[in-house]
């Protein structure tokens, strides 16, 4: 489990993931689980599913890679053969502006150093690099208890490449970083490497292209949950409403 804490607008906030269950005495407080392992209705609490494709890492990289579709190991190589490079980024604050300017260019809300620097020692930053220039960015958070890896947050840049090349580019390079994580994590003696969630029955033709770039990493579908006190459910509901 992984709890962190924050403040946002001077309020104190606590995030947990991968907790079995949530606790009867987080009711009161600005609480949300993320990927608990029960999927109970819990008195007092809005519960959500929450899916994801979970990639088994006591396999060995050639399997692995092997249970990939083959568009995925296509691309994989190709990538390669396009002299991609795996690197750590150590610095927190590289991946945050990195993140921001591909907020700013596809108008999703940026990103805040501080809450992604609360999970400290549960992190790992990777990006892919071309040409000495980085293109795709991953931030991983790792769960050492469970030893289980998920795929928190990615943003890719393709600044001077053209749009027939961006395409290709950005499917090959991504996959290409997906699969260093998936290594980099087997490395570190984990178990799990958890894709970041699946839109199921989504009538979203972004989502479905999501689901289908991950369908291309095998793995397992593992529905979860997510919880939150009602009580703060039912505030955030009111602001939504009122526009706050």
């Amino acid at each position: 489990m992984i709890s962190i804490e924050f403040h946002k607008n001077h309020l104190k906030r606590t995030h947990i993931f991968f907790a079995k269950r949530p606790k009867i005495s987080h009711l009161i407080g600005f609480y949300d689980y993320f990927r608990c392992e029960s999927r109970n209705n819990i008195l007092g609490f809005k519960r959500n599913d929450s899916y994801t494709k979970l990639i088994d890492l006591t396999k060995s990289p050639d399997e692995i890679f092997n249970h990939f579709n083959k568009t995925t190991r296509y691309q994989i190589k190709r990538a390669i053969r396009e002299k991609a490079k795996f690197s750590i980024e150590p610095d927190i604050n590289a991946f945050v502006d990195f993140y921001n300017d591909f907020a700013r260019l596809n108008n999703v809300a940026r990103m805040e150093g501080s809450y992604l620097d609360s999970f400290k020692n549960n992190l790992f930053i990777s990006k892919a690099i071309h040409k000495d220039e980085c293109l795709i960015m991953h931030a991983n958070i790792i769960d050492f208890e469970l030893k289980r890896v998920h795929m928190f947050s990615s943003a890719s840049h393709f600044r001077n490449v053209a749009n027939h090349e961006t395409r290709k580019l950005t499917g090959q390079f991504n996959r290409f970083l997906h699969f260093k994580d998936i290594i980099y994590a087997k490395n570190m003696n984990m178990l799990l490497y958890d894709l970041g969630g699946y839109a199921i029955n989504t009538g979203s033709k972004s989502l479905q292209n999501i689901n289908k770039f991950k369908d291309g990493f095998g793995g397992e579908l593992k529905r979860e949950s997510n919880y939150v006190p009602y009580l703060i459910w039912l505030l955030r509901k009111f602001k939504r409403f009122m526009n706050i």
